[in-house]
């Protein structure tokens, strides 16, 4: 470490960028090229088994730059070698966490503001469905199959104003994202939900760590929680959405550690569909982007949209 220096370049190079901003998405590239300046990527490892090399990358990520220095220097380079190689690929990662957050937050949110008026012009008839309904019944305004899996939502605050839900549905079924296969099914089977606080026995669990959550929680305590994967109106008054995954307990109620504020700044509306745990479980991790996500690009899109609707007991669209 450099005299000058108040952290080591390891402690700076494990360290991910949190920022959302323009300078931090540089920021997170720039130590993707540092990372991969080092050139270890390309030292082979093979005569070394794989669990010796993870469990030397885990302790690397986690020890101080003074510990490691204690270390005889042949179990120092070890170390170091399956610490960088390790961050290559998390390097990496972060940087598309990072962007994937930007784009949602900053950009999106932006477009999304720009747009709100011409999506209710897109949907008069359900502007107006929404206006005659007034404090009536929400359902007959959904399709069919959506009908007898929603849950009750209240009537708008300003008649003339749809409500979080429909704006999510309408953001999902705009142009572009309605020709998506998972959308498609969520529009048609999908169940929607308005948030609700966290129970005083679930913690606040860690942030942009939706799928893996849920599913922890999912699991730990079958009985009493069901996982949801979806789409999720993030901001208050706004109609567009982002993939995310929560708990629904045996109310009905929406359980998600992973957004806590939902009173706040929090989701304002949540469409998606009950995944069984043995379905979610190759998919899920720290980096996971969802069961979706994960499984396109493992099995293919084909695969997915031809044995999920199976397993949920719905017919392929």
């Amino acid at each position: 470490m450099p005299d000058d220096a108040r952290r080591s370049e390891l402690d700076r190079l494990r360290k991910a960028e949190t920022v959302t901003s323009g300078a931090g998405m540089v920021r997170a590239l720039r130590r993707v090229s540092d990372v991969a300046g080092l050139g270890l990527g390309g030292v082979d490892v093979s005569a070394v088994p794989h669990r010796r090399v993870v469990a030397l990358a885990r302790y690397g990520m986690a020890a101080k730059a003074t510990a490691l220095g204690r270390h005889p220097e042949p179990r120092r380079v070890a170390t170091l070698v399956a610490t960088v190689r390790s961050l290559e690929a998390k390097a990496v990662d972060d940087a598309l966490e990072l962007f994937d957050v930007l784009m949602t937050n900053d950009l999106l949110a932006r477009a999304a503001r720009e747009s709100r008026n011409e999506k209710l012009r897109r949907y008069p008839r359900l502007s107006k469905d929404a206006v005659e309904s007034g404090s009536g019944d929400r359902r007959r305004l959904l399709p069919g199959p959506l009908q007898q899996r929603v849950v009750d939502v209240p009537p708008p605050h300003h008649l003339q104003q749809l409500d979080h839900g429909d704006l999510l549905r309408a953001f999902l079924a705009g142009e572009g994202m309605g020709h998506d296969w998972w959308v498609r099914m969520l529009l048609k089977y999908g169940r929607a939900f308005e948030p609700s606080a966290l129970p005083d026995d679930v913690p606040v669990m860690k942030p942009r760590c939706c799928y893996l959550n849920s599913y922890t929680l999912a699991t730990e305590q079958p009985e009493r929680f069901t996982y949801y994967e979806g789409y999720a109106a993030m901001v208050r008054d706004e109609g567009w959405g982002t993939t995310h995954a929560w708990c629904v307990d045996l109310e009905g109620g929406v359980v998600d550690a992973t957004w806590p504020n939902v009173t706040s700044d929090g989701p304002a509306a949540y469409l998606g569909l009950a995944l069984p745990p043995d379905v979610v479980a190759p998919f899920v991790g720290f980096q996971s982007r969802g069961t979706i996500s994960e499984w396109g690009l493992k099995h293919g899109h084909a695969d997915l949209e031809q044995r999920l609707p199976g397993l949920l007991g719905v017919e392929p669209i």
